[in-house]
């Protein structure tokens, strides 16, 4: 998933491990992260992620990012 929806990234998530780097681009406000199919960023086989596992939020007024756990 490098898009999400329409308009300018605000940030992005980087994995270092591979190379080239790979990079996911946060354009939408929320994020959502887990195993479940219907999650923003899925990991269906990864067992050490729960099936909606976190939630990675932009507050527009401030630009500050919050990452909630959703266990």
């Amino acid at each position: 998933m490098a898009h999400q929806g329409s308009g300018q990234a605000w940030g992005k998530l980087v994995k270092f491990d591979t190379s080239p780097c790979s990079e996911i681009l946060l354009i939408n406000r929320e994020c959502t992260v887990g195993r479940k199919k219907d999650c923003d960023l899925s990991f269906p086989a990864n067992k050490l992620v729960s099936g909606n596992h976190c939630k990675i939020t932009q507050d527009q007024n401030s630009g500050k990012v919050w990452l909630e756990d959703m266990r």
